[in-house]
Protein backbone atom coordinates (compact mmCIF):
# COMPACT_ATOMS: atom_id res chain seq x y z
CA UNK A 1 0.00 0.00 0.00
CA UNK A 2 2.97 2.20 0.69
CA UNK A 3 4.75 1.57 -2.31
CA UNK A 4 1.20 2.09 -4.37
CA UNK A 5 0.91 5.87 -2.80
CA UNK A 6 4.71 6.63 -3.35
CA UNK A 7 3.79 5.31 -7.13
CA UNK A 8 0.91 7.74 -7.61
CA UNK A 9 2.94 10.52 -5.94
CA UNK A 10 5.73 10.36 -7.97
CA UNK A 11 3.43 10.19 -10.91
CA UNK A 12 1.50 13.12 -9.72
CA UNK A 13 4.96 15.29 -9.81
CA UNK A 14 6.09 14.25 -12.75
CA UNK A 15 2.83 15.62 -14.35
CA UNK A 16 3.10 18.42 -12.66
CA UNK A 17 6.64 19.04 -13.99
CA UNK A 18 5.80 18.36 -17.60
CA UNK A 19 2.86 20.99 -16.95
CA UNK A 20 4.90 23.85 -15.35
CA UNK A 21 7.36 23.50 -18.30
CA UNK A 22 4.10 23.34 -20.56
CA UNK A 23 3.16 26.75 -19.14
CA UNK A 24 6.78 27.98 -19.01
CA UNK A 25 7.34 27.11 -22.80
CA UNK A 26 4.09 28.93 -23.59
CA UNK A 27 4.94 31.95 -21.92
CA UNK A 28 8.24 32.39 -24.41
CA UNK A 29 6.45 31.44 -27.19
CA UNK A 30 4.18 34.34 -26.05
CA UNK A 31 7.19 36.65 -25.00
CA UNK A 32 8.30 35.95 -28.42
CA UNK A 33 5.40 36.91 -30.28
CA UNK A 34 5.16 39.94 -28.31
CA UNK A 35 8.67 41.46 -29.34
CA UNK A 36 7.77 40.28 -33.05
CA UNK A 37 4.60 42.66 -32.75
CA UNK A 38 6.58 45.12 -30.99
CA UNK A 39 9.41 44.88 -33.86
CA UNK A 40 6.71 45.19 -36.40
CA UNK A 41 5.47 48.12 -35.02
CA UNK A 42 9.39 49.97 -34.86
CA UNK A 43 9.56 48.97 -38.29
CA UNK A 44 6.04 50.89 -39.03
CA UNK A 45 7.13 53.78 -36.66
CA UNK A 46 10.74 53.96 -38.80
CA UNK A 47 8.81 53.53 -42.02
CA UNK A 48 5.81 56.35 -40.76
CA UNK A 49 8.87 58.84 -39.84
CA UNK A 50 10.70 58.29 -42.97
CA UNK A 51 7.57 59.41 -44.86
CA UNK A 52 6.97 62.79 -42.62
CA UNK A 53 10.74 63.39 -43.38
CA UNK A 54 10.38 62.79 -47.04
CA UNK A 55 6.94 64.81 -47.26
Amino acid sequence: LKYKKKLVLNNYLILTKHQFAKIATNNLIQIQQNINIIHLFEKEQMNLDLVQTLA
